[in-house]
């Protein structure tokens, strides 16, 4: 496997990948505020707004992990050629559609480039984790699976914070995913798990 160049590549409309990268979370950020606008605007109408809020879960996801590549990609290009941290940093570039999230915040928290390690039992994780599962369950709310009925017990924390009651067990498994994304209270308490998650990356 070549190792990583110290230049950086050009992409074919002109553009670098540097400059490219390192606007692309700014972008996600950008639409999920916009998204959020969008279900504020319709907040009457909770079946428009789901709309807007599935499209926050899947952005969300994607905000994070540019947000991880971007540091990660900076850092390398900071650090001394033949060092430990540009060989760990060059390794994470290499494997990056293989690493996991959590992987990569650790790779960046073991060497003082995040504030905090990744516990999925701690704030903001624990939550950013729950957006995930929320990901999930729409993505497969169609499945059927025999619990399909019940609200996930990996969301019921959410479940309560977005005053949906967690076990109503009336409904298929369709309706009690879009209860989430129906909820005024989702776009608001993503961004706030967003924004925790960035203040913990060391600048």
């Amino acid at each position: 496997m070549a190792a990583v160049e110290n230049t950086v590549p050009v992409i074919p409309n002109g553009s670098s990948v540097a400059t490219r990268s390192g606007t692309f979370s700014d972008d996600l950020r950008r639409a999920i505020d916009y998204l959020a606008a969008d279900a504020a605007s319709v907040a009457a109408s909770p079946e428009i707004a789901q709309h807007s809020n599935i499209g926050i879960v899947m952005v969300s996801i994607s905000y994070v992990e540019a947000l991880l590549n971007e540091t990660i990609q900076r850092e390398f290009r900071k650090a001394s050629k033949g060092g430990g941290l540009r060989k760990v940093l060059e390794e994470a570039i290499q494997n990056e559609k293989n690493l996991k999230l959590k992987r990569k915040w650790n790779i960046l928290h073991d060497h003082d480039l995040a504030r905090v390690r990744w516990d999925n039992g701690t704030a903001p994780f624990e939550q950013f984790v729950e957006v995930q599962e929320l990901r999930s369950a729409l993505i497969h709310c169609g499945s059927r699976l025999p619990d399909a009925a019940r609200i996930r017990p990996a969301l019921q924390s959410l479940a309560y914070r977005l005053l949906i009651e967690p076990d109503r067990n009336s409904c298929d498994g369709e309706t009690w995913v879009y209860s989430f994304v129906r909820a005024p209270a989702l776009a608001g308490h993503i961004r706030s798990v967003l924004d925790a998650i960035k203040l913990r990356l060391a600048k």
